[in-house]
């Protein structure tokens, strides 16, 4: 509760399900997109701003947006690249970023100015079984379930939900549907 943090790349269904976490568990959430309706869509589930990331002064702009003085506790970030350079000075002493994806690129820039600062770069990928229970639980208790952008039908249209993903037309989650409602899948073995 009551930290600051910055999600980048909103959109994607990871960085959704960790906005709706942070909104429930108390921290001030602001994001970024290259997408202006996304950020809009962001603050409807209880960002508190956004910044778009396509302008190269974007970190200055959330720092106008968080306030003199104020700092990021921790970045959750999708991308790599940049991430530590274009946040070090808004992340607090200190400050975490945690990557969980190399969409930008598949290295991360990292100066003494970080070191310094005691900022750590921590990756994500999964936790145990007891995470994954916590979790399951946290997410019950706080009725989130994840958002949804697309439903598509059949293996068939995967790969119309691969050509969403790389358009980045999609707010949420792609979901392939196999199977009619009601119908009882039987292993035939």
């Amino acid at each position: 509760p009551g930290q600051n943090v910055l999600i980048t790349g909103i959109g994607g269904g990871v960085a959704l399900l960790a906005l709706q976490i942070c909104v429930a568990k108390g921290a001030s959430v602001y994001v970024s997109s290259g997408s202006p309706e996304k950020i809009q869509k962001a603050e409807a589930l209880g960002a508190k701003g956004g910044v778009n990331y396509k302008d190269k002064d974007w970190p200055a702009k959330l720092a106008s947006l968080l306030g003199k003085g104020v700092e990021l506790d921790l970045v959750i970030d999708s991308g790599g690249g940049e991430i530590m350079t274009q946040t070090s000075r808004i992340l607090k002493h200190g400050g975490r970023v945690v990557c969980y994806g190399m969409t930008a690129s598949s290295k991360i820039s990292f100066t003494m100015r970080e070191v310094l600062k005691n900022q750590r770069l921590i990756g994500s990928t999964m936790g145990s079984h007891q995470d994954l229970i916590d979790a399951t639980d946290f997410l019950a208790k706080h009725r989130i379930v994840p958002v949804i952008s697309h439903v598509l039908e059949g293996l068939e249209a995967a790969e119309q939900g691969f050509e969403l993903m790389k358009r980045g037309d999609h707010f949420g989650k792609i979901v392939l549907k196999i199977g009619s409602t009601g119908e009882r899948a039987v292993a035939k073995l």
